[in-house]
Parts: structure tokens; sequence; C-alpha cells
């Protein structure tokens, strides 16, 4: 069984593209620890700076040949970082650093049979390590106890490598122990219960053996038989307030296996809309939104418009597809002409659920349907009523014939005309010359009664200017378009660099401001991805 699976994530996996060469290695370490970091596509230049995106990260000192030696502050947040090297004449791209709680246990090779095997004193640790060819493998040996529950949890795709992790457990007497794979964000996870006491050998490798591969085949796996939270529930909690929240997970309570635990935890008034949260002593975490009111929950039997739950706008619920077929469905009274935004999040939550949306008129005919929205799993829509009546809102997860359960939550989030403005930069870096101009171009997206949009740019180095740019109001209720800024150099602007950031207002009487975000990916959007950043460099180059 488990060779077919393999088999088939081989034939249905997308090709592995070679890593970024502005890749770093390690792309992180454990808290209150130093590590010395490689960017490899600044091997040939003398002296670079680190920029780092968050607190709690810094250098010790100018990165010499792509080399340096990053501080990881023992208080320093866990999670994903955006680091990049500016160097006199060139930057790299932000890449993905991760800052753990637990030990980080570098791989050496040889590591590729049994007797090679590197020893791992203990649990929990963290491996971290390369697979650049289609038949490397790396076997680490460790010693588990009959009873014990082992969870093998890779976080590889999340940090910028486009690896798809297999994973086995061999007993001494080379016979492989039954694993269980789960993935989350196309990261895998696997947990076993261990059969007897003795010692075991971890065998790692890259299930996808298409395409290119490249030292940038990086993996990070965690390896425990203590607690490990795969989710938490409800999905969103309000700020300022003690929340009741579900986790759920493996180990969680001191009980071997899959767990819950539930915990009250409060929520800081000022904490931002993504809060991480944990609990039980697992040291990963999961996220709720943070709200400025509670949301309602969903509220069972509503699975036909019949039996909908009524919705008073504007409305934030939080509900989940709680079993095989469940459909739930809500219903909003409507005037003709008025505009409704509709927004579902379930993958962004780490929610197993793949949610398809609809509207449906009084008499049962759907009006709109929604299922992938842009480059996210997660639909959202904006839509005109035609006319005065109650309408039904109906979300099912996309193959609900086949699954549901607790993991497949969701929040669902309906208002009356709600603008929004987002902006995306084209590249993360700019190099002007003295007496030079270069464009930089962002797409500015708004949605519902688009107003004028004014651009501004935030943090330039000394000797480059940009004139603020105005992008016209359109009468289009969604309206995309490109704007241009223009950086000016003066002749004598003196080498050096800002991290900017490109900040849009809108006019009209509720003004909107955001920043532009360059997206950080690692595939094209086939699953590793690993977030954004709003900090572009300009950089004005040594002679």
């Amino acid at each position: 069984m488990r060779r077919l699976l393999y088999l088939l994530l081989l034939l249905f996996a997308a090709p592995v593209a070679a890593q970024s060469p502005d890749r770093c290695y390690p792309n992180g370490g454990q808290q209150g620890t130093t590590v010395q970091v490689t960017f490899p596509a600044m091997a040939m230049v003398e002296s670079a700076v680190l920029v780092v995106d968050g607190d709690g990260v810094k250098a010790q000192g100018p990165f010499v040949k792509g080399v340096g030696q990053v501080e990881i502050a023992a208080d320093a947040r866990p999670g994903l970082r955006q680091v990049r090297l500016v160097g006199p004449k060139t930057a790299t791209s932000p890449r993905p650093f991760m800052v753990g709680v637990l030990p980080v246990f570098l791989e050496k090779e040889p590591n590729n049979t049994g007797a090679q095997a590197q020893p791992l004193a203990q649990l929990p640790v963290t491996l971290h390590g390369a697979l650049p060819q289609p038949q490397d493998i790396d076997v680490y040996r460790l010693s588990l106890k009959k009873g014990d529950f082992l969870v093998a949890a890779s976080e590889s795709r999340r940090v910028g490598a486009p690896t798809n992790l297999g994973f086995y457990l061999r007993d001494a007497a080379g016979k492989n122990v039954p694993t269980r794979l789960d993935y989350r964000r196309r990261d895998p996870l696997y947990t076993c219960l261990i059969p007897a006491d003795g010692e075991y050998q971890v065998h790692l490798h890259e299930i996808n053996t298409l395409g290119e591969f490249s030292d940038g085949t990086t993996y990070w796996l965690t390896l425990t038989t203590g607690p490990w939270i795969d989710y938490v529930s409800p999905p969103a909690a309000p700020a300022g307030a003690t929340a009741a929240l579900n986790f759920t997970g493996w180990n969680l309570g001191g009980k071997p296996g899959p767990s819950t635990l539930a915990a009250e935890l409060p929520i800081p008034a000022e904490a931002p809309r993504d809060y991480p949260v944990s609990a039980g002593g697992a040291p990963n975490l999961a996220v709720v939104q943070v709200t400025a009111t509670p949301d309602i929950p969903e509220a069972e039997p509503n699975n036909a418009p019949a039996s909908a739950q009524p919705l008073a706008l504007p409305a934030s619920i939080s509900g989940t597809f709680g079993a095989r077929g469940d459909v739930d469905v809500f219903q909003v009274t409507a005037r003709a002409k008025e505009v409704l935004t509709l927004t579902v999040e379930a993958r962004e939550l780490e929610s197993y659920a793949d949610p398809v949306l609809k509207i449906l008129d009084p008499s049962g005919k759907m009006l709109q349907s929604e299922d992938d929205q842009n480059a996210s799993r997660d639909p959202s829509l904006t839509w005109t009523a035609p006319a005065d009546g109650v309408y039904s809102i109906v979300l099912k997860d996309v193959a609900s014939g086949s699954r549901g359960g607790p993991s497949f939550f969701y929040r669902l989030r309906v208002a009356a005309g709600v603008s929004d403005l987002r902006l995306k930069a084209k590249d993360p870096t700019y190099i002007v010359k003295p007496g030079a101009k270069v464009e930089v171009v962002v797409t500015v997206s708004q949605s519902y009664q688009p107003d004028e949009v004014t651009l501004r740019v935030e943090g330039l180095p000394p000797g480059v200017t940009a004139a603020p740019v105005t992008v016209p109001a359109s009468p289009k209720r969604e309206n995309t378009t490109q704007a241009k800024i223009v950086l000016t150099a003066a002749p004598d602007a003196a080498p050096g660099f800002g991290a900017v950031r490109v900040i849009a207002t809108t006019s009209g009487a509720t003004p909107l401001s955001s920043a532009a975000t360059w997206m950080i990916t690692g595939d094209g959007g086939w699953g590793y991805g690993t977030g954004s950043t709003d900090r572009l460099i300009v950089l004005v180059p040594t002679p």
C-alpha cells in the first residue's frame, strides 16, 4: 500500500524545479543560538549586509563572500522571517529563515546507509539536511521505547524548499514499521506507534524524482514522541479577551497518539491579525485570527435553505463540515443592487477543508459560484443582489461526499459593500545608478467603489527621490491596473541602500491604506510559497 501511495505521488506530483540561487543554508536555527549561514549566490561579494524582516534575528557583522554569523535571540518569536543579503552592487531576493524552539541537528554526509546512520542522542529534535540527488537517502539512528508514539513532521515547503519528503522507519532487524501519512500544506507528516524497545533507523528521501535537483532540495523534519499540534479550533478569537481553544494533535495532555487538549489563553488587545498560540508544551504553533468581536458559531442543522441559519450583516461565522456530506447554509436579506462581499478562509487557517461557495436566489436557483480565488484554495466573491429578497449562502467541501470532521473547519465573513485595496510589487530589488532612473512597477487592485489611489515611497536612500503617483478612480466595481513609480538618483548620489515601502492611500470618505508586497514563492504556486515582504530594496551601487 505504501509503495502504491509513493507511485501515485510520483505520477501526479508537479515537476521539481531547482531552488532559487538566492537560497541560504541553513535557513534557520534554534532560539538562543548563533548559526553560520551561507548565501551561495554572494560567494564573490567581499562584504554584504543582512536585512531581516522582523525582530529577534540579526547578523553579528558583515557577510564575507556570502558567509556570516546570524544570532537568534533567546526570546525570538518562533516562526518564519524573511532575510536577504545586500552587497555593494547587488542583492538577493528575500528567503525564508525559520526560528524554532528545538535543537537543530544538521545532516552530515555520508549517511546514506544503515551502517552510516547519524546517531540522534535524544528527542525531540529538528533535522535539517539536503537531498541534492534523486538517489540520495539520509539515515539517522535513535532509541525508542514500546508505546512511544512518534511524530515526524516536515516543514520543508513552507520554508522555501521544493521537497516532498519520504520517510520510513526500520527496526534493528531491518523491518519497516508501519506509519501513517498525512499532509499539511503539501508538507508530509508521519506518525506511528512504536512496537518494542530498541534502536530504530529513520530513512529520508525525496518522493518526487521528476525535474531537476540541487542542494536547495532541503528539508526540515521534527522528530518527537512528545506533544505536537495539528490545528486549533475555533480558528478565531476576539482581542483583549480569554479564548477557550481546543487543540488537536498527537501526544497532547500526556496521552500517546491522536489527542485533544482544551486550554484557555489570553489574547492581547494589541495582538496581530494572525496570532500564534500553543499549549501542552508543544514545540510548534497554531494560528488564530484575532477579531474585534467574537465569531458567530455555526448552528446545526443548517444543511438546506429551509433550515438555513439567518445572518445579520456584517457577520463572521466559525463553522465546520462536521461529517461526510455536510452542507452549511446561511441566509441574508439584501436589497436590489446591494453589494455583498463574501470571504471564506480554510486552507489559510491550516484547515483540511477545500470549500466551495454558492449563492442561491429565493427559489433555489444558483446565481453565483466560486471555488478557488486566484492562487488561493479559499473562495471569495463580490456579488450584487438582483432584487429585494432573502438569499441563501451555501458552503460545502469540494469532496464533501467522502470526507468531513473536526479538522474541516472554516471562517465565513459577509459584509455589505466592503472596499479592498491590494498592491503587488513586480520585483523585490531596484538598482539605480547615480544620474539614472528606474521604474518600480506596482499592480493596484481594488474591489467595490474603487477610488483614486495615491502611491508614495518611504525610506529611500540619500540622493534618491520618487514623486507620488496617482491612479485615477475607475467606474468598474473590480479594478486592477499597473502604476509606475520613477526612482531618480542624483548624479552625486552616494552608494547605499534603503529597505523601502510603497504605500498606497485611497481618497473618499473612508480612506484605505496598504503597502505593496512581493510574494516569496519557490515553484510558481505549487505549494511551497513562503509568504511576502513589504520591504523592497533600492540600491545605489558602487562604481
